[in-house]
């Protein structure tokens, strides 16, 4: 500045002040009282905003920039972060903790479309065998009441394509191989369900009568354990293990009864059969509804599908042997 201007600054500090306010703090107190009072109002209004919260052990400490909430708010939003979505329906702990319960509800009901397919498929060959002398002659010799070859192939072809489907999960999983191996053990496994019926129909006098009470019985014993199933709070998941091991002792059982023959003890087993499998099929109805701690997932529809079809069969033809012990007339 020239001496001109510093000589005007001291001749007119009035004017100064009001164009240079930051150059004359010292000698203008009104000012800086101005300044001060607004710099202590913005710090009370930071801290007041920025209020430290007492750190809680429900939930996690939140980052300063989310302090100003509340701290019933702050711990309410982050439980809804950290709550899984499917704890409503009980699916947290769910191989589909990822998964909808629109999700699941499709799969239970592509499960048991599937499944009430197969079971039309069965039911219409018990129904051709009990009508047909023809179709019995080809699953059963009617000389000898033995198994025919065809009956032979088709348990084999069975038996290999459920272990294909239980064992090879890229099989059971990926379309339209999946439906092929249903469809091919559906077909096969009917005909040796009503190789069974036929045997039945040509052994006894009132061999139709005892088929037709077994299915009767077998569909209220299934609609009642499927309702249990879904109505009961115990978890059945977690006794897939000892289900094994009796499952596996019962078929050891069951062939030394067929090697000697023992009729009673062949009654007693079926009736632990029928049992036995009654819990399986609570067992597998929870795997499929969901809700306890072993689920299936969503692309193991038709796994879930002949979990429940070989219980209900196995189930049908064990009480229909048991009513050929005690009530078949010849």
């Amino acid at each position: 500045m020239s001496n001109q201007q510093v000589q005007s600054n001291k001749q007119y500090p009035q004017s100064n002040q009001q164009q240079y306010p930051q150059q004359y703090p010292l000698q203008y107190p009104q000012y800086q009282q101005a300044q001060i009072q607004q710099s202590n109002d913005e710090q009370s209004q930071q801290q007041q905003y920025y209020k430290p919260q007492q750190h809680h052990d429900s939930y996690q400490q939140v980052p300063h920039y989310q302090q100003s909430i509340p701290q019933n708010n702050v711990a309410f939003n982050i439980e809804e972060q950290q709550k899984n979505p499917l704890d409503d329906f009980e699916h947290a702990d769910s191989l589909l903790c990822n998964v909808g319960f629109d999700q699941r509800k499709n799969f239970i009901v592509k499960v048991y479309s599937l499944l009430t397919i197969q079971l039309f498929v069965t039911f219409l060959m018990v129904t051709i065998a009990c009508f047909s002398q023809q179709f019995r002659d080809l699953l059963i010799n009617p000389n000898n009441y033995e198994a025919t070859p065809f009956y032979w192939t088709m348990f084999s072809i069975s038996f290999v394509t459920e272990l294909a489907i239980f064992c090879f999960k890229k099989l059971a999983r990926k379309v339209p191989n999946n439906y092929i191996a249903l469809t091919i053990f559906t077909i096969s496994f009917s005909f040796v369900v009503a190789g069974s019926c036929a045997l039945c129909k040509d052994v006894f006098v009132n061999g139709g009568t005892l088929i037709l009470i077994a299915a009767l019985m077998t569909f209220v014993v299934t609609a009642s354990l499927t309702v249990y199933a879904y109505k009961t709070k115990n978890d059945f998941t977690l006794a897939g293990g000892s289900l094994f091991i009796f499952s596996s002792i019962l078929f050891i059982l069951f062939i030394f009864a067929y090697c000697f023959f023992d009729l009673i003890l062949w009654l007693i087993l079926c009736s632990f059969s029928v049992i036995l499998y009654g819990f399986y099929l609570i067992y597998d109805t929870q795997l499929i509804i969901g809700g306890k701690t072993h689920k299936l997932t969503i692309d193991d529809y038709v796994i879930g599908t002949m979990f429940i079809y070989i219980d209900v069969i196995i189930m049908f033809l064990r009480i229909l042997q048991i009513l050929m012990i005690l009530f078949g007339k010849k």
